[in-house]
């Protein structure tokens, strides 16, 4: 785990608790945040990096890097892990929106590493996005909840 410590736009900004669960065949995470803003029209961000059993990810002490320079994964992180893949929520403002992307670490797979790969859009009440058969993500489902 670690901290952001810079500067933050809003009083009690971001991660409030992790919750890591497994079973034989998944892994299981829940983020509770705040993504709440008191500035109009903001997008709030959440990144969490994981490693994955299977083709290692970029090293621990590598600069990590996602593809676009308008989202958060653009930023490069130096972690004391390996990384296979960073997982990106981004709240966006109003009541119905919140984008899910990945950036994948593993070299010599079909994505180029540090890609920013967009999973797709969901609404802020809990339903279910599966990820597409087109990643190798396949099955994989996310959720965001307001």
């Amino acid at each position: 785990m670690a901290t952001y410590t810079g500067n933050h736009f809003d009083p009690n900004p971001g991660l409030k608790t992790l919750y890591v669960g497994y079973t034989a065949s998944t892994l299981n995470s829940m983020l509770a945040d705040s993504a709440k803003s008191a500035t109009a029209g903001a997008y709030r961000a959440y990144v969490i990096y994981l490693n994955t059993p299977g083709p290692a990810g970029a090293p621990a002490g590598a600069p990590l890097s996602g593809s676009d320079a308008n989202l958060p994964l653009q930023h490069r992180p130096v972690l004391d892990m390996q990384a296979a893949y960073g997982f990106c929520v981004v709240v966006k403002p109003g009541p119905n929106k919140a984008y899910i992307s990945r950036v994948l670490y593993v070299a010599g797979t079909a994505v180029a590493p540090g890609t920013d790969t967009d999973i797709g859009l969901i609404d802020k009440m809990g339903t279910v996005l599966t990820a597409p058969g087109s990643l190798d993500l396949t099955g994989t489902r996310f959720a965001y909840r307001d």
